[in-house]
């Protein structure tokens, strides 16, 4: 079976995951389906925490800052030890975070690899976990490199697996309109939706706020804002 140059494309990498996202945003028009459509949607665009959130996008960084130690010696840029700050549970999810940026976006920060990528800490949180062995000034979790091209890795891969189940049931998919082939086997592109549907979600996809640990410290500080 010929391969469509859409999927040579993917495979390649010679094209940007946006440009191929946005060809699939196309294709998908005549399939009508709203998941798949917001999946793409938030890959181009970014996502919200009001939105169904992929897990692949929620990652465990490593808790960096500048903070002084027994009230005499100051560490800059270091890690933070929170582990003699909080429990397990709570230090898991304050460096767990959320990476909601557009894959173009992710695309340019891993190509150029230039500065840190992270998320800042409020300084009244750093201030209101400290104790008096350690003093946090002010943290940032932090997110290498590698970890945010595993999601343009992961996103790639589900490209490649959706292309390949469209070209099984689809001719021409490089005309980008699936209109009448959809419209002569409406079972057949039902079928094909619940198969990419799958490719793109495996029981993966979680709610913004699936991660929230309801009576940490962290949780109580946060909720507690929300309430003043």
């Amino acid at each position: 079976m010929a391969r469509s140059q859409l999927l040579k494309d993917i495979v390649s990498g010679k094209v940007t995951l946006e440009t191929i996202l946005l060809r699939m945003k196309v294709i998908f028009e005549s399939l009508n389906n709203q998941k798949i459509n917001e999946w793409i949607k938030g890959e181009l665009e970014g996502y919200s925490d009001k939105d169904k959130f992929p897990a692949y996008r929620i990652i465990v960084g490593r808790a960096v800052g500048n903070f002084v130690l027994n009230g005499n010696v100051k560490y800059t840029n270091s890690n933070i030890p929170l582990e003699s700050l909080l429990s397990h549970d709570e230090v898991l999810e304050l460096k767990t975070t959320k990476i909601t940026d557009s894959i173009g976006t992710i695309d340019r920060i891993v190509t150029t690899s230039q500065g840190t990528y992270g998320n800042p800490i409020p300084t009244s949180l750093s201030h209101h976990i400290s104790k008096p062995s350690i003093q946090i000034i002010n943290m940032t979790i932090e997110i290498s490199f590698n970890l945010l091209d595993n999601i343009k890795s992961t996103v790639r891969s589900k490209l490649v697996d959706i292309v390949m189940e469209l070209e099984k049931e689809f001719d021409n998919l490089d005309d980008y309109d699936l209109s009448s082939q959809v419209e002569e086997d409406p079972q057949k592109a039902k079928q094909v939706i619940l198969n990419v549907e799958n490719i793109i979600f495996d029981n993966s996809i979680q709610m913004g706020d699936g991660n929230q640990i309801k009576k940490s410290k962290i949780g109580s500080f946060f909720s507690r804002g929300k309430d003043e």
